[in-house]
Order: C-alpha cells, then sequence, then structure tokens
C-alpha cells in the first residue's frame, strides 16, 4: 500500500512538473525579446508552441498580452477568459490586472465596432466621388499598372512589415490651444461653411497625429517582461484610453472632411484614414478605403504612392 500511495505521489508531482513553465527552454527567452520589441505575432507563434508543450495558462495570459497590444480585442479577450477558466487560483494583483484588461478590450471592442458602424454608414451614403472609377490601364512606356486589389494588397503588406516607419511619418507634437480653438470653430460651423471640411482635416491629421505619438511612446517605454519570468506585462497601459481616444476623434474628424465632394484633400485624408484604420487592427476597413481612394482619384500623389508599392515588389 505505502509503495502504491508513493507511486502515485509520485506520478502526480511528475504531472505537475510536466504543466510547469520551463525556464530552461529558450523560446521563452526568444517570446519575451519579440514582446518587448513589439514583434506580438512573433511572440504569439512561440507562446502557441509553448503553450502546446507544458499546457501552462501563463502562456495563454501571455498570448493575451499580445492580442491586446495588437489592439485585436476579440482574440485578446478569447484568451484573458481561457486563462480565467484555466488559472483556477489566480492571487488578487493578478486578478485585478487581468480585469483591468478585460475591461480594456471590451471597451476597445465596442468603440471598434462604433467606429466600423460609422464606415460602413459613409459607405452606404457614396460620399466620395470623384474620378472616373476606372484606373488608366498603363502608365508612361507602356508599362502595365497592377490592379487596384494588387497595388492595395502589396501597400497593406507594407504597413504591416514596417508600421513604426508609417507612424513617424505620421507622429506630431499637437498644440492643445491650436486644437480646441478648431474643435470650436468645427462645432459652431454651418455644414455650408466652405472651411469646414478644411478645419476637419486638420483636427484629423492632428489628432491621427498625436495618436501615433502616443504608441511609439507606449512602445518605447511600455513593453518590459513582468518580475514573474513566465508572464509579460507592459505595466498599467496608463496611455491605452488616451490611444482609443485620439483614434476615435482622428475617424470622425476624416470622415467629416470625405463628406464634402469638392474638398481639394479628399484623397489625403482618405489615405490618413487607412493608414489610422490598419494600424488599430481594421485592415478590412482600411482596404476598402485604399480601394476608394484608388478608384475615385486615380491620379492623385496617394494613389500613385499606394501604385508604387505593388511596383517595389
Amino acid at each position: 500500500m505505502t509503495s502504491i500511495c508513493c507511486l502515485a505521489c509520485a506520478a502526480a508531482m511528475f504531472v505537475l512538473a510536466a504543466n510547469r513553465p520551463n525556464t530552461s527552454d529558450s523560446r521563452e527567452e526568444t517570446a519575451r525579446a519579440f514582446f518587448a520589441a513589439a514583434k506580438y505575432q512573433e511572440a504569439i507563434d512561440i507562446y502557441s508552441q509553448l503553450f502546446a508543450r507544458y499546457v501552462h495558462p501563463d502562456y495563454i495570459y501571455n498570448i493575451g498580452r499580445c492580442y491586446q497590444n495588437l489592439g485585436d480585442p476579440d482574440k485578446a479577450l478569447q484568451s484573458f477568459h481561457e486563462f480565467s477558466r484555466k488559472a483556477k487560483h489566480l492571487d488578487p494583483e493578478l486578478r485585478k490586472e487581468l480585469a483591468g484588461h478585460i475591461q480594456e478590450m471590451e471597451a476597445l471592442k465596442a468603440e471598434r465596432e462604433l467606429v466600423s458602424n460609422k464606415l460602413g454608414a459613409a459607405g452606404n451614403a457614396s460620399t466620395v466621388a470623384k474620378g472616373d472609377g476606372q484606373p488608366a490601364a498603363q502608365s508612361g512606356g507602356g508599362q502595365t499598372k497592377s490592379s487596384p486589389d494588387e497595388a492595395v494588397d502589396a501597400y497593406l503588406a507594407r504597413l504591416r512589415t514596417t508600421p513604426e516607419k508609417f507612424w513617424r511619418e505620421r507622429a506630431l507634437e499637437v498644440d492643445a490651444n491650436k486644437l480646441d480653438k478648431t474643435a470650436g470653430l468645427v462645432k459652431n460651423a454651418k455644414p455650408s461653411d466652405p472651411r469646414l471640411a478644411d478645419y476637419q482635416f486638420y483636427l484629423a491629421t492632428q489628432y491621427a497625429g498625436k495618436h501615433f505619438t502616443l504608441r511609439l511612446r507606449e512602445l518605447q517605454t511600455g513593453s518590459q517582461s513582468g518580475q514573474d519570468s513566465h508572464k509579460v506585462t507592459s505595466g498599467e497601459r496608463k496611455l491605452g484610453p488616451k490611444i482609443s481616444s485620439t483614434f476615435t476623434s482622428a475617424v470622425d474628424y476624416y470622415l467629416g472632411a470625405t463628406k464634402k465632394k469638392d474638398f481639394a484633400r479628399t484623397d489625403e485624408a482618405l489615405m490618413g484614414l487607412a493608414v489610422l484604420l490598419q494600424a488599430n487592427n481594421m485592415e478590412p476597413r482600411a482596404r476598402n478605403v485604399l480601394l476608394q481612394l484608388l478608384l475615385s482619384f486615380p491620379d492623385s500623389k496617394q494613389s500613385e504612392m499606394i501604385r508604387s508599392m505593388s511596383r517595389a515588389e
């Protein structure tokens, strides 16, 4: 009987050991390095491998943190809830931290749905109508241009692989007083005011610039590994609410600017909107906006920029 009990205890200890993260696994360090470098998809791939090997819930938590930083609330919430189910005995501090992450992602999900509805309404209203809707078939020298779909896919691929480059190009230090003054002008302007679209475009670029400045700041200061070597954290994510609010404001003002059919900078507004959407995990919407830009403004500088990505490929 004693031998059987000893064997049972030994088996139980083996199971616990098998399920505990293995600090000697070099993939742990690699995944944490990817997280710290904001290479979240690469970190997700490794944490998924580690979970499959060791079946420890900490890896699910880490995957959730990666999706949180990618701005994907659906997948982040799925991971956090799965972690909560599997990690039965959470200390109060971690439980509080987890609740904060879930609350942030639920708010982000609601915000994204609101933005998506606005974009859908704008698209259904067909507010942008310039150009003949048919890009030229050939460029100089008889070289065939890529199709709009191919050009947009190439541009989005570049946005995905070098996001910081695009963020830095658009990051701005915002003059808060001028921002508030212009917002007041928009609020009090009549719909027929010829300056309204200019005001809205200015506010859109300012809020987008502030948004990307905050995103870059979060990358530079936030992505650190926690004291627990198996969990990753970026502190309290104090910039999160500001990042979300600047995103929503920028989208609203970009959409406002594109409603005026004779606005001279509608192509720039569409480009700014598309980059902003892609950076916030709304790539299908960004793709629609870029296609709208190419078809409505085939000869614009912004459209040429998109097509040049396809030729560079």
